[in-house]
């Protein structure tokens, strides 16, 4: 993960190429530095709406940056 500076000051990551399209739930979390209780309650909340995958539940990395940045649906 590279980290971009905003205008704001405040620091936001960037995708880097292994971090395009989705996650797993284990990627998630510590990409967002949470634990993955509060990853599934955040599903839960529909503030991060995973992507089913047969059993799985995957996250898409540009929602994961959206959040990371303080920009919550």
């Amino acid at each position: 993960m590279t980290l971009l500076h905003t205008t704001s000051g405040a620091i936001a990551p960037t995708a880097t190429p292994a971090q395009q399209g989705l996650a797993t739930a284990h990627q998630a979390a510590a990409f967002l530095s949470i634990s993955r209780t509060t990853l599934w309650r955040l599903t839960r909340q529909g503030t991060l709406q995973p992507v089913k995958i047969g059993r799985s539940l995957r996250y898409r990395w540009h929602d994961l940056r959206e959040l990371a940045q303080g920009g919550a649906k």
